[in-house]
């Protein structure tokens, strides 16, 4: 149960437009790093080694550790692929799984880095310039999951959360109600009980009770669907300067500024599996039959944010390198638009001909900041000659130490909910460990063969279920200016549980039904490159 209850709270099923929540933050905090082929191919553990540009975000002492100038471009092909199954109520084994996937083009690195001699013997020998892009989060997904329900409805729990506000408070996008409940009403998903203060759903009948009260229940079985896809990815654009002390000791720093673009679009269902069961007289249509109720919900989210990165990598001797870098906190000015819809298809008799009922709501717009939580890594390398490396990071940031807040700060919150948001936070965010490790193995001097291997700790307290990348990659290096790397890495994430509405008109909350996803990426990489 537990999996159950914590899940409900952290993540968005998308009931209350503008809630910024713990599940939120995640998204736009965590790292799942990418970068250059190479990079990748070696499980991004490169706080010791440097000299790619897709170590420099990682390490900006990375940029010094060259003694040439380099630019790179890294296309991609992503793939991610989900198995989802659903639970109508969380007592009971999940349905079937469905499959769904999404494939989408990206480009994980592209930048350059300037290496300038001071031809000096002893002390400074080099200076390092560079801008780099490299991606540190990707949103590709695509999920769908039904199955049947005959306990409770999203509708029905609408009905009953509505009490107390009006129709003419539902009717209104600009009063208290939540828009959630006045696109129901407006797209007659609920409507009201006449004579009564009550609002009844669409998926529901109402019968009088002997003592004059009104019994309200779902009168069947309902097929339930839900489908969600996300969308975007989060770049970690850098401004890095590295310095080279005597081949031996590289200091570096970078002026970080992230950016994303996330999209969200879900919808839910629900269809009758036999009509005749969800059958209501409604105005001076007669009888009539529920064919179909849905609601959708889309979201958008874009920001710029800032933060600084010091790095130093030091070889005490020859062929043990050690590094070790610091990231400040991250503001981000997060900027989103949504908008909720919702439809109701009813039919005529047994005829078949369909009266369309929709409505949906304005575009909401808020604005706010999120602050991520500092990171620190440190990593180890060994290099035997030019022939081969072993490489092994561990990083750690602590979620715990997220915050929300209004935008501008000025003392006081617009948004009543970011203090006990924020110390939701501080009770359940995780300090998440991140341990990389690559090999790499050069047969003859212009090819090389890598391994990588990533395992990153769950961010949320209680959950221990980690993230898992196994990768795999070969580079070419021309003996003039070109090279050439390709990987392929698969990331296995844990299994995610959620709900699309809570039935809690139950104390228990016994009907609410479950969600379990399984999810599995791919990346397909090539970095082609030019030193000069």
């Amino acid at each position: 149960m537990k999996k159950t209850i914590i899940s409900a709270l952290l993540v968005s099923a998308a009931i209350c437009a503008n809630a910024q929540n713990m599940d939120d933050a995640l998204t736009f905090s965590e790292n799942h790093y990418e970068g250059t082929a190479r990079s990748m191919a070696l499980g991004n553990a490169m706080t010791a080694l440097g000299g790619d540009l897709g170590s420099i975000g990682i390490n900006p002492a990375g940029s010094a550790v060259s003694n040439f100038s380099q630019f790179t471009i890294t296309p991609s092909i992503s793939m991610s692929a989900m198995t989802s199954s659903y639970s109508p109520d969380v007592y009971t084994d999940h349905y079937g799984a469905v499959e769904a996937s999404r494939t989408k083009f990206t480009m994980p690195n592209i930048g350059f880095n300037f290496v300038w001699d001071t031809y000096r013997k002893h002390g400074l020998k080099s200076m390092a310039f560079g801008f780099i892009s490299n991606t540190t989060r990707n949103y590709n997904s695509n999920m769908s999951s039904w199955g049947e329900n005959g306990n409770s409805s999203m509708f029905q729990t609408y009905a009953y959360d509505a009490w107390g506000y009006t129709p003419d408070m539902l009717n209104s996008f600009s009063s208290s109600a939540p828009w959630d409940y006045s696109v129901a009403y407006q797209s007659g998903l609920i409507s009201k009980v006449s004579g009564t203060d009550d609002y009844v759903g669409v998926t529901e009948i109402v019968t009088g009770l002997p003592d004059g009260s009104l019994d309200f229940k779902v009168p069947g079985i309902l097929e339930q669907g839900y489908g969600r896809r996300t969308a975007g990815t989060k770049q970690d654009i850098v401004m890095n300067f590295g310095m080279n002390f005597d081949d031996r000791l590289f200091l570096g720093v970078n002026l970080g500024m992230p950016t994303f673009e996330y999209a969200l679009d879900e919808g839910y269902r629900e269809n009758p599996v036999n009509k005749e069961e969800f059958s209501f007289d409604y105005d001076d249509m007669g009888t009539v039959f529920l064919s179909e109720a849905r609601k959708d919900y889309s979201y958008r989210a874009s920001a710029t944010g800032i933060y600084a990165k010091f790095g130093i990598i030091w070889l005490p001797f020859k062929g043990l390198r050690l590094g070790a870098a610091y990231q400040t906190p991250t503001q981000f000015e997060i900027e989103e638009k949504y908008q909720v819809s919702g439809s109701t298809v009813i039919m005529r008799g047994q005829g078949g001909l369909r009266d369309y009922y929709d409505a949906q709501s304005p575009v909401g717009e808020y604005s706010y900041y999120l602050y991520a939580p500092s990171r620190f890594n440190v990593g180890a390398a060994y290099t035997i000659g030019r022939s081969a490396l072993v490489s092994v990071d561990y990083e750690r940031a602590n979620y715990g130490r997220m915050k929300y807040d209004d935008l501008p700060y000025d003392g006081t919150y617009v948004n009543g909910d970011f203090p006990k948001t924020n110390e939701y936070m501080r009770e359940h965010g995780a300090a998440q460990s991140m341990l990389r490790a690559g090999v790499e193995f050069k047969p003859v001097q212009a090819f090389a063969i890598r391994g990588g291997y990533t395992q990153m700790s769950n961010s949320v307290v209680d959950f221990k279920a980690a993230t898992r990348s196994y990768a795999f990659g070969v580079g070419y290096s021309s003996p003039g200016s070109f090279f050439m790397d390709y990987v392929v890495r698969m990331t296995n994430h844990p299994d995610s549980y959620f709900t699309p509405y809570t039935d809690c008109i139950s104390d228990s909350c016994e009907y609410t039904p479950e969600i379990r996803a399984t999810k599995t990426t791919f990346d397909i990489a090539l970095t082609l490159g030019f030193r000069f």
